[in-house]
């Protein structure tokens, strides 16, 4: 056995053990102790951490210290131990949503698109607590789908597939029956969420990102082309302990193009990508301490990864 298989069974284990300590106490705490628990992680987890400093210098270079930039490196690992705490509240999602105080900025572009009966291309990133959003509104009846890459450790993909299931969000695995699925929740009305932000395989285009060339998976994109579904970008942004601020954007409009990989499609997918990317980097750069900068976000493709 490698040692990142090792390290991935410890890791689920640690993880799996401190899901269990914060369950087990009351909701005020458990926002506390998941803030320590990030904390910790940034001091054990070198690899993570250097990452982390690395990118932010690069991104705020002459303009943050040395200093500043550890301490926004801090709050990132100290704000996603506060979004583990959320999650593992899924678990009952009644007490969660009893607790969490959420305000809507924007929600009339999602809904006036929505009602068109297209379906919607919800697109977001690594940002705030973008599973936490997804459950707010699943759990208040709308039909959402998430796209999401299969946890490859058998104990997380457990753990975070049961606190999607309490909610009913339903899940498409990106290694799974591909995109048929995903086109008939838009054909029936439904909506659609999937992540700007990853670095995986696929169709892409290299589109700026937090300043810098980045390969962007085209799918939300190309989705909307072959669908006629409208894209909204949006975004969560923690305010302070249980509150949130769910944004929305004005539409990308989509009309189907007729020919694939034609100019007028490659235009829209270019356009589209580009104008999503530009939207998240300025939610990044605004509120640095909720995005995930450890993520190897800027890194060259694999060989033989289908690059325009």
């Amino acid at each position: 056995m490698r040692w990142k298989e090792i390290r991935r069974i410890v890791v689920a284990h640690v993880v799996r053990g401190i899901t269990g300590c914060l369950a087990a106490v009351p909701l005020g705490w458990s926002y506390r102790l998941g803030g320590a628990f990030g904390l910790l992680a940034y001091f054990a987890a070198r690899r993570e951490r250097i990452r982390a400093i690395q990118h932010l210098t690069r991104f705020f270079e002459g303009e943050r210290s040395r200093r500043e930039i550890k301490r926004i490196a801090r709050g990132v690992f100290c704000h996603f131990g506060h979004s583990v705490a959320e999650l593992i509240a899924l678990r009952t999602p009644e007490r969660l949503f009893n607790r969490l105080s959420v305000s809507l900025e924007g929600f009339e572009y999602a809904k006036e698109a929505l009602d068109r009966g297209r379906g919607l291309l919800f697109v977001t990133g690594h940002f705030g607590n973008w599973e936490l959003m997804a459950a707010y509104f699943a759990y208040r009846g709308y039909p959402i789908h998430v796209v999401a890459r299969e946890i490859r450790q058998p104990i997380l993909h457990r753990l975070i597939d049961r606190y999607r299931s309490a909610v009913g969000l339903r899940v498409h695995y990106t290694n799974g029956a591909g995109v048929i699925p995903m086109m008939r929740a838009l054909r029936r009305g439904e909506v659609l969420a999937l992540m700007v932000d990853i670095r995986t395989e696929g169709e892409g285009r290299w589109v700026e990102f937090l300043g810098r060339p980045a390969y962007t998976l085209a799918g939300p994109a190309t989705l909307a082309a072959r669908t006629g579904a409208p894209i909204v970008f949006g975004y969560s942004v923690r305010i302070r302990p249980w509150e949130y601020r769910f944004v929305f954007h004005p539409a990308i409009e989509a009309e189907r193009c007729a020919v694939r990989s034609g100019p007028e499609w490659e235009t829209f997918v270019q356009t589209a990508l580009q104008s999503l990317n530009a939207r998240l980097s300025t939610i990044i750069e605004q509120f640095p301490e909720q995005w995930m900068w450890m993520h190897r976000r800027h890194d060259p493709v694999r060989p033989g990864r289908k690059v325009r």
